[in-house]
């Protein structure tokens, strides 16, 4: 069930994220957290990114992703370059 929602919903948050990357200023935060290995039932540090258009702007959009790897922000970076932004642009 909560697959299945999840792919219905997929169009709106690559919509949601396509109109976020438009803006010229994000903010992002990372916030480590524990996370259970499955099958080991050990923890490991995971890290829950959030991103976010500032507050004055018309579009009030919050994106969250949660990764094992400290890279997502590099990741973000590189999707957002690829956007054509002028703040990845150095403008």
């Amino acid at each position: 069930m909560v697959g299945s929602c999840g792919g219905q919903l997929l169009s709106l948050v690559d919509a949601l994220k396509a109109q976020m990357l438009a803006h010229r200023v994000l903010h992002a935060d990372e916030t480590p957290v524990p996370m259970l290995d499955p099958g080991s039932g050990k923890t490991h540090r995971a890290y829950l990114w959030s991103y976010c258009t500032r507050q004055f702007e018309s579009d009030k959009i919050v994106a969250y992703d949660c990764r094992r790897l400290v890279h997502a922000r590099r990741k973000f970076y590189e999707l957002w370059t690829n956007h054509s932004s002028h703040i990845a642009e150095g403008r």
